[in-house]
Order: C-alpha cells, then structure tokens, then sequence
C-alpha cells in the first residue's frame, strides 16, 4: 500500500504537481520546469548541431554529457519532490484517520444515547398506558360486581368463532409472496450482477488487452463453429500433439470454402504479421498461450471441433502458396509413448542421428507438419540445445514461413523459442485469460524477444456477432 501511494505521488508530481503547494514545493516545480526548459533546448542544439555538422563534430559529445547531466537533475528534482509529496500525504492521512476516528466514536456515542432515549420514551409511554388501562379495569370491576359473577359459573356466548374458507385463506397471502419474492429476486440479481461485473478481472474484449498491456492486438479470433470439424482428423484431441498422419485421413483435408468469422479473424492476423515489419515479413512466428490450458474432457473450451490457433495459421499461409512448417513444440502436451512411426521433434532433439523429418499434409502441398514426439524428461534442455538452432537454421532454407506451437508463456521453452522467433503471438483466452495472467507472461517474453522481432497479442474465443459467409 506504501508504495503504491508513493508511486501515485510520483505521477501526481510529473503531471503538475498541486498549483496550492507551499514556497518551497513552488521553488523545486519552478526549478524543474527550468531545468525541462534546459532539456528541451540542448535536444533542440543537438538535433541542429547533427543535421548540420554530423554526429563526428566534436563538441557533440560535450552536448551530450550536458543533456545527460540535466536530465540527472531531473530526475534527481522529481525524486525529492515525490518525497516530499509522499511525506505530507502520509501526514495528512494519519491526521484524516485519526479524525475519523473520532468522529466515529462520536457518532457511536450519539447513536447509543439516542436510542437510550428512545427507550426510556417508549417504556414511560408503556408504563402509562398499563396504569390507565389498570385503572379503568378496577373501576369497572368495582361497579359491577364481576367478582361475585365469576363465582356463580353463569357464561353465555355472544358472538360465535367462523371457520374462514379454505380456498381463500386470510394468511399467508399468496399475491403478497409472489410480489415479495419477485422483488428480492430482482435486487439480488441485479446485486449479484454488480458484484460480478466489479470482480471480474478476466480478459473480454480486444480493447481491455490494449488499455492492459499497450501493445498491438493483431486479431481476435472467434469460436470454429461449423458442423464438420476441418481439422478433426489432423489433430485428434486431447492429445492434440500425436500427429499420425494417416494417408486415408488425410486424402480429405482442405480448407473450408466458406468464410466464417473465425476464418476472417485468421487472414486479418496473416496480414497484420506480413505488415508489421516494413523490411520484410517474419519468417519464424512463434505462438503461446499467457497460461497452461486445461485439456481435460470437462474443461471450460475444450472445443473438438476447434483447431489450434498456430496450426490454423500455418494453414491460411500455405493457402496463399508460400511453403510453411508447423512444428508443435510444446513437448509437454506431448503423450508418454508416441504412436506416430515418423520422428517427432523430441526424438529429432534427442538423438543427432535422427534426420530432420517433415510430413507434408494431403489437399495442402505447401503445408508440412514436425509433430511433437514422446514426451522427454526434461523438454526446455531439448528446446534450448544447439540441436534446436540447427534444426531451424536448416528449416529457415527449406521453407518461407515456420509457425511454432509453443507451449504456456510461464516455462523455460516458450522464453527459449521467443528468442529464436522474428514474431511472437500471445494468446489470451477471451472470457477465461485473467489480467494477473497475461500481464507477466507478456513482460517475460517482452524482455527475451530479439529487437527486430515483433511481439504481438491474439485473443482467442472472442465474440464475433453474427454468423456471416461470402459467396
């Protein structure tokens, strides 16, 4: 909490500071304010002394050392004023607790004699009433003689009991009930709706991964909903990394021809990676999820019928004739046993002397696959051997676009593939990827990726709207 405070007293201070401060918080915004007047002018010298004398001038370096030693000052002014700042915030709020404080006790005093009051009222008013109604009594007992009648047993029923209809009860009153429990009903759920809607720290919306993070989001993919599952056969799930490419399976595989949401969202992704270098387009695009996925037959999207989103991509590149490799590195998806007779990577990572294998894919020429093998004891030392960069040295030769399937951003293998990659993609799950979730993985992978390397966001099972298709 102390540093939080601190940190907003240091935000507070570089958007202006409080214009009501005292003559020395005056004197340091006035100082501060000179000394940016100062930077802004040396940056302005700099930026003419190297358009007209070139970086070589040697009193270049001299400007330099000087914009450094200002912007020391700088931040050395800003620090004392943050400290300041945070000093008289934290008087101020001790001296705003200790009010409130008694104020409470006041007010808890006031409330105890108020209702001591109120008591004592009520019960004088009783105590009244109890001898008016004694008093009456006793005089009507008096005049009539009741005691003597009493004793002679002689009572006459003036008015008798009705037994009240069954179909019309005068208690419990049904339309009272009904009305009554539609009311509870409604403020507790829309109580319930409130809290949840305050609570709710998960991922929705393209928007809340931008304002998060500040970083690009390059598509928002939505749910694979049509009846034919077109990837059923290539990645059999749950064990999505066992790639038995049978050839009678895969004599049928294409790309669906019509455009559904979710193939639209993977050309605009296509398009935004081929855009985001203005040089050339990356040509090893690696993909991670922001948390482990829970592959288990009751998890939240356990989807069939829905591909992953690195091999979707690799297959919407090879759709534009470009050769693409998928490679599925997240070898700890990887089953104990592969069943596949072709080598995976873990055994081409394992052994040197198993010869890269790669499978081209039946309706997709252009498309080959490098499944993921057995699962290994150790698979980040796999992943971060030299065999692995030689691998794709080799395979950056033989193909124009490698899309990596990796495994969750918070292992070793993701943050060793992130290094190798030019575009890294992390993939937030819409609904389920909580902001405590993609936040760390996004600044792990931020400071592993190379400076040409573009890092990115996908935001998978969004909400597409309508169902739509071209003709």
């Amino acid at each position: 909490m102390a540093q939080r405070r601190k940190r907003r007293s240091r935000s507070y201070l570089r958007l202006g500071g409080n214009p009501n401060a005292g003559p020395s918080t005056q004197n340091s915004f006035a100082l501060l304010q000179s000394l940016r007047t100062q930077e802004s002018a040396i940056k302005t010298q700099i930026a003419e002394a190297a358009n007209r004398y070139g970086e070589n001038w040697p009193a270049f370096a001299e400007q330099r050392a000087h914009l450094e030693s200002v912007q020391d000052s700088i931040q050395q002014e800003v620090h004392r004023l943050g400290e300041r700042a945070h000093s008289d915030y934290e008087v101020a709020f001790q001296s705003e607790n200790a009010a409130r404080d008694a104020f409470t006790q006041q007010k808890n005093l006031a409330s105890q004699l108020t209702g001591n009051a109120v008591a004592l009222r009520l019960a004088r008013q009783e105590a009244a009433e109890s001898r008016a109604l004694y008093t009456s009594l006793l005089g009507r007992l008096q005049q009539t003689g009741i005691l003597e009648g009493l004793h002679s047993g002689n009572f006459a029923v003036v008015s008798p009991a009705l037994v009240p209809p069954s179909d019309n009860p005068t208690s419990p009153s049904l339309p009272l009930l009904v009305a009554l429990a539609i009311g509870a009903g409604t403020i507790l759920g829309c109580g319930a709706a409130v809290t949840r809607e305050f609570t709710d720290a998960a991922i929705r919306t393209p928007a809340d991964l931008e304002a998060l993070i500040g970083a690009p989001v390059f598509a928002a993919v939505p749910d694979y909903y049509l009846a034919e599952p077109w990837y059923r056969r290539l990645l059999p799930l749950p064990n999505r990394s066992i790639l038995d490419m049978q050839a009678g399976a895969g004599a049928d595989f294409e790309i669906p021809t019509e455009q559904t949401p979710f193939v639209e969202a993977l050309h605009r992704l296509r398009a935004s990676l081929l855009l985001s270098h203005s040089d050339r387009a990356p040509q090893v695009i690696t993909i991670t999820d922001s948390c482990p996925q829970d592959s288990s037959p009751g998890a939240a999207h356990t989807d069939a019928h829905q591909p992953s989103l690195a091999l979707s991509l690799a297959a919407v590149l090879a759709q534009h004739e470009s050769s693409v490799l998928y490679i599925d590195a997240d070898l700890r998806s990887a089953p104990a046993a592969c069943t596949a007779t072709d080598p995976g990577l873990s055994e081409m990572l394992a052994d040197a002397g198993v010869l890269p294998f790669t499978q081209p894919i039946a309706g997709l020429p252009s498309l080959s696959v490098v499944h993921a093998g057995a699962h290994p004891p150790c698979p980040s030392e796999l992943i971060a051997s030299s065999r692995m960069q030689s691998l794709l040295a080799t395979w950056r030769g033989e193909f124009s676009f490698i899309v990596i399937h990796s495994p969750a951003a918070i292992f070793a293998d993701a943050l060793v593939l992130a290094q190798l990659s030019d575009a890294v993609l992390v993939s937030a799950q819409a609904g389920e990827t909580t902001r405590d979730e993609i936040l760390p993985a996004f600044n792990a992978l931020s400071r592993q990726v190379p400076d040409h390397a573009v890092l990115g966001l996908v935001l998978e099972h969004a909400n597409s709207g309508p169902r739509y298709a071209h003709a």
